[in-house]
């Protein structure tokens, strides 16, 4: 789940998330929905009915495209419009125990929630939550028993904001604030009521202590993954390797920046993850129709597949895309059960008014790499991930610019043209490792040819494959010598010197060729912390061209490698 944020009245950074699941794979719903904060009076407009009360069943159902949750929701109160004293809630995602559809960023409950929900009828006459989880929101009390209502997936009872005003009475949207129960009613009840919105910020204020469920205790998410196999997983194909074809709607964005229809960000988000040295990803060139296809992209849905989260195209706050995935029965994959994922849905939702492209060519691949199996890089870190010093880099980390959870609320990741991050590739050649394939190795058969020595990496640099970040303690990073530095295609080895730059911790590193596990034990380099060292060393390549960094040490350090020539 991602979110942009608001100042003043303008969307600025793009994509803070509240929610996400671990670096690697997952498919316990691990949020994939990008939206812009909303504000009360656009929720309250686009809600047919709005209703206070509590969840009081729940059960799965099949129909002919997905898995749904159907709850039970008996009314207490009813804010706006009308409903009977006791509605069914239907939420897309589900599953039978060996089948199911796990549709991203959609509300949770459990039976005894206290809720408020603002809803929207479906064409079946049950009920949908407006804008997804923007709609829906538990029901909490403070140390004293005051009581607000918090959006369903950020009451983990971990933390209590203080209410800000804007100028214009509005809450402040820069923290996803708690209303206070009493004149949050009064404000969807007289929603052009300034004295209504003046009274639920100031009422709003004080929080004591910590925020809590009235009823089970703390929540804990169940979307974080926190130590695998504890909680489910996908990838696409039981012999690790992710083969689908990509299908787009016809037509396109008639309001993105770059006057494009966004067919070709489709094409850039395929390749993108296509491309990962070391994984075996094998994404088809997307092409127009969906028929036979297994990853379908909606580019411009003005209205939800599912009826009533959505209504219209966006201008302002709401949802922007929703990724699913649809999985069967299980395979054991890199020592673990998964579940096998078949087919994936993106649908990108149809702007009415001017979106920068650098927002959606961002969402693209991070959306498909949701449905792909990667979770969050920077929220419920698994277990695997040796490199946490490169997470907020990230492509698939929880919020795309400088926002969300720190350390990562102070890094912008947002690229244009879009690139992964080493923290991406990482986690992409751990769920689909290619084949291990022994490098070729230097020998009669193999000819030196000298280069003008050149710089080809320096994690000194700004961010980008062969740049930033530094190599955190007990770090790997991947590079590809292939394509840079004159080094050509088929390159079995190069000559280069490496350098550790100022480590943080004594230690050792190991230069070695993508596709060897475990790490060769001979160092390349040995690590005295504070002192900088460079050795000569002969790189042996994979056969695309690329080699992994790992820094057994307890500290960071910057890379250097400059190359001197090459051997084929």
């Amino acid at each position: 789940m991602t979110i942009f944020r608001r100042s003043d009245s303008r969307l600025l950074a793009l994509l803070a998330a509240l929610a996400a699941g671990a670096l690697l794979a997952r498919a316990r719903p691990a949020t994939a929905t990008t939206y812009v904060p909303i504000m009360d009076a656009d929720l309250i407009e686009r809600s047919a009915v709005v209703v206070h009360g509590t969840v009081v069943g729940a059960r799965v159902e099949e129909l002919a495209a997905a898995f749904v949750t159907v709850y039970r929701f008996r009314v207490d109160e009813t804010w706006k419009g009308g409903s009977a004293p006791e509605i069914e809630i239907l939420v897309p995602g589900g599953t039978d125990g060996t089948r199911g559809t796990a549709v991203w960023g959609m509300p949770e409950f459990r039976p005894g929630d206290e809720e408020v929900l603002f809803l929207n009828a479906g064409r079946d006459g049950r009920f949908r939550v407006s804008e997804l989880l923007l709609g829906a929101f538990e029901v909490v009390e403070d140390a004293r028993g005051k009581r607000f209502a918090m959006r369903t997936r950020i009451a983990l009872g971990d933390v209590g904001y203080a209410r800000m005003a804007r100028k214009d009475g509005e809450p402040s949207d820069e923290a996803e604030p708690a209303r206070e129960l009493g004149a949050f009613r009064a404000v969807v009840r007289a929603p052009a009521s300034f004295e209504a919105r003046a009274q639920l910020v100031e009422a709003s204020r004080s929080v004591t202590g910590t925020l809590l469920p009235r009823s089970h205790g703390r929540r804990t998410p169940n979307w974080v993954l926190v130590s695998p196999p504890s909680q489910m997983r996908f990838n696409w194909n039981p012999g690790g390797q992710a083969a689908a074809s990509i299908g787009y709607t016809p037509g396109g964005q008639a309001n993105l920046s770059d006057g494009s229809s966004g067919i070709s960000h489709i094409t850039t988000a395929a390749s993108l993850w296509t491309g990962v040295p070391g994984a075996d990803i094998r994404l088809g060139a997307p092409a127009a129709g969906t028929s036979g296809v297994t990853i379908v992209v909606n580019l411009n849905a003005a209205v939800d597949p599912f009826g009533g989260y959505w209504t219209t195209p966006l201008c302002g706050g709401g949802v922007l895309g929703v990724a699913s995935s649809h999985y069967s029965g299980t395979h054991t994959w890199a020592s673990g059960t998964w579940f096998t994922a078949v087919s994936g849905t993106i649908w990108m939702r149809a702007y009415s008014c001017s979106t920068p492209v650098s927002w959606f060519a961002n969402v693209l691949p991070h959306e498909l790499g949701h449905v792909i199996g990667f979770g969050h890089s920077d929220v419920g870190v698994d277990v695997r991930d040796v490199d946490t010093s490169n997470n907020c880099l990230a492509t698939m980390k929880s919020c795309l610019g400088p926002c969300g959870t720190a350390p990562c609320d102070k890094v912008n990741n947002i690229r244009f043209p879009v690139t992964l991050g080493a923290d991406d590739m990482e986690a992409a050649r751990l769920v689909y490792q290619a084949p291990v394939l022994p490098p070729p190795s230097v020998s009669a058969a193999t000819t030196f040819n000298a280069i003008t020595p050149c710089r080809l990496l320096d994690t000194r640099s700004v961010a980008g494959p062969l740049g930033g970040p530094s190599i955190g303690a007990g770090g790997l990073r991947s590079f590809v010598a292939s394509g840079n530095c004159n080094v050509p295609a088929g390159a079995v080895a190069i000559s280069a010197n490496v350098t550790a730059v100022t480590p943080a911790a004594t230690g050792d590193l190991v230069v070695y060729p993508n596709g060897i596990a475990p790490p060769p034990t001979a160092s390349t380099l040995s690590l005295r912390a504070g002192r900088t060292r460079a050795n000569n060393a002969l790189v042996y390549l994979a056969s695309d061209g690329s080699f992994l960094v790992k820094n057994n040490a307890a500290g960071a350090l910057d890379l250097l490698v400059d190359v001197n020539g090459y051997y084929r």
